[in-house]
């Protein structure tokens, strides 16, 4: 491992939950490649790593970058990013999979996995992606794609790396509604759509009704796009944004909850370290566990209940 000195410092927006800063794209791709060469592919979703299997992968950056694993906010940004890696990675994997014959013809798939990934893990993947339930949701995806009234014009990098790209600060009152302009617009074909042109023009009418100091750029967006769109573009949440609506609720959703687990499994995993580098706590067996749910036999195509691959 090289020294900390000579290793790259990785600056972290703790809101975002990503990394902004001179080496994001370098942290970024490191990431990727992390994932892709050792994370295990037999799990549904992200979600569903144990922490025993991510703390290693974390652990791998420290060859390169600067992080400081002990911070639990460093090691939650960390894993957003291999969340981001693991769909990006796993939409790749299934591209493959249909164009080598798919759901159609799983025989075929099965026997030409895609560079790189063992045999036993495309079984698994090439079982899950056949499955009737898998499917199913697929077509419902789908359905809800074509509906989507635009899309950005953003790319592999978030809107707020956009933005910082713009010389403009994340938290200044304005730069972010031209942000919005420039990922939707282009200078030979015009507006990605009429919705988006619309948007756009009511942003601007609230831009010149308001002052910077009493409704941000941030907060017009939230206003015209909704608060949960507004952070699925990659800016986060405004902390002094528009009142809560009356649909929204203080409960926290399923997968919300599932990450504050693994956020707890990472806290008390750390603890053990300590306590067993310390000798005060001695070293725990580990019994592998059985995470993969679906048979790998061949021609299986069963899928736990409730539970869905990602495409």
């Amino acid at each position: 491992m090289r020294s900390a000195k000579s290793r790259l410092t990785v600056k972290f927006d703790f809101d975002l939950m990503q990394a902004i800063c001179d080496n994001t794209e370098v942290f970024n791709n490191e990431v990727g490649y992390i994932l892709r060469t050792y994370c295990d592919l037999k799990y549904k979703e992200w979600r569903f790593v144990p922490e025993k299997e991510r703390a290693p992968l974390r652990d791998k950056l420290r060859t390169l970058f600067d992080v400081d694993l002990a911070d639990a906010n460093v090691r939650k940004a960390i894993d957003k990013q291999m969340q981001r890696a693991w769909h990006n990675y796993r939409r790749t994997l299934r591209e493959h999979f249909k164009t080598v014959g798919g759901a159609g013809d799983l025989t075929k798939a099965k026997g030409k996995p895609y560079e790189g990934v063992s045999e036993s893990d495309w079984e698994y993947l090439c079982n899950c992606w056949s499955d009737p339930s898998y499917l199913q949701k697929s077509l419902k995806n789908a359905e809800s794609c074509k509906k989507r009234k635009w899309i950005s014009r953003n790319g592999s990098k978030s809107t707020a790396r956009h933005h910082i790209s713009r010389g403009v600060e994340l938290n200044a009152h304005v730069g972010h509604i031209e942000t919005w302009r420039l990922r939707h617009w282009h200078p030979e074909r015009g507006w990605v759509s009429v919705e988006a042109e619309s948007k756009y023009e009511e942003m601007m009418e609230l831009r010149r009704e308001k002052s910077p100091e009493d409704l941000t750029d941030k907060q017009i967006l939230e206003k015209v796009l909704g608060r949960e769109s507004v952070r699925l573009f990659g800016w986060g949440r405004s902390p002094t944004g528009s009142k809560r609506s009356k649909g929204d609720s203080n409960i926290p959703t399923y997968t919300q909850l599932m990450d504050r687990v693994g956020e707890l499994s990472g806290t008390v995993e750390m603890m053990k370290k300590l306590l067993i580098e310390k000798n005060i706590m001695p070293p725990m067996s580990h019994v592998p566990s059985d995470h993969c749910s679906v048979p790998l036999n061949r021609g299986s195509s069963s899928i736990d209940r409730g539970q869905h691959v990602d495409g």
